[in-house]
């Protein structure tokens, strides 16, 4: 049975280049947020035979000490970042 909010829909596999692809539909870009060229993570679950399709998370990634060291050096520069910005 369906989620009222689940979208369900069929599409072929086709050639392009040298791989395969699948459409997306309209509908289901927008239910997504996507947008060309934003990338996608797929995971394939074999005891199930399913496709999982998800937006990548594509969020750098930094350790906290890292970042609070960064917050506080853009802090104690906000001047010359603010000068640098438009180069």
């Amino acid at each position: 049975m369906q989620n009222s909010s689940t979208i369900k829909t069929t599409t072929k596999v086709f050639s392009n280049g040298n791989s395969d692809a699948i459409r997306i539909t309209k509908k289901l870009k927008e239910a997504m947020k996507l947008t060309a060229g934003d990338d996608v993570e797929l995971t394939f679950n074999p005891a199930t035979n399913k496709i999982e399709i998800s937006k990548a998370n594509n969020e750098p990634k930094v350790s906290p000490g890292f970042q609070k060291r960064f917050d506080r050096l853009y802090a104690e520069n906000a001047d010359l970042m603010e000068r640098l910005k438009d180069l």
